[in-house]
């Protein structure tokens, strides 16, 4: 008797867990070690069908030190924009293509008393990679390629400001986790 207690009650959570997930229209989304450098990112998802995705980008730039780290620049500032998903379906895993497009502004401090970079630009970039989907929680990884176009001005702490810009194409690595409500 408790084996078939226990078959009805798996059976019955299984139908519940694939009824709600199908219900499931949005998600919130962030990408874990950019929390390393001080970075705050949140992609927040409306499900349009089962196979497309759009929705507001935000990312904030919130390094606690005026003075760049050993290794990599500290930044500090903010980035607003938008992201489309495509995937076979957003509910299942699968293989996705992701795009995402900012404006930014913020400043980087490259190394301890040198001065900083006020930026201002915009940001792009398009990435392939497999989705997971488990219970209401989704996990990305893929690479693409991003697009930086700047205008920045160098105020060093001694001397006089310059004006520079830039526009590079690079590699990028893109690891998202999300939470589907």
């Amino acid at each position: 008797m408790k084996k078939i207690f226990f078959v009805v009650l798996f059976t019955f959570s299984t139908y519940l867990r694939a009824e709600s997930k199908a219900q499931y229209r949005f998600e919130a989304a962030t990408a874990p070690l950019a929390f390393l450098a001080s970075w705050i990112t949140v992609d927040l998802s409306y499900f349009y069908d089962s196979h497309w995705a759009f929705g507001p980008s935000i990312v904030r730039y919130n390094s606690d030190s005026t003075h760049g780290g050993m290794f990599l620049p500290t930044y500090n500032g903010n980035a607003f924009g938008a992201h489309a998903l495509y995937t076979d379906n957003l509910l299942q895993d699968s293989y996705y293509l992701s795009f995402h497009a900012y404006s930014e502004n913020y400043t980087s401090y490259q190394e301890a008393y040198l001065g900083h970079y006020d930026h201002q630009g915009t940001r792009a970039n398009a990435v392939v990679g497999k989705r997971w989907v488990s219970l209401n929680y989704a996990t990305m990884l893929g690479i693409g390629l991003e697009n930086r176009n700047h205008n920045y001005t160098m105020v060093p702490d001694i001397g006089s400001k310059t004006d520079l810009s830039s526009n590079d194409t690079f590699l990028t690595i893109e690891f998202k986790m999300g939470l589907l409500f």
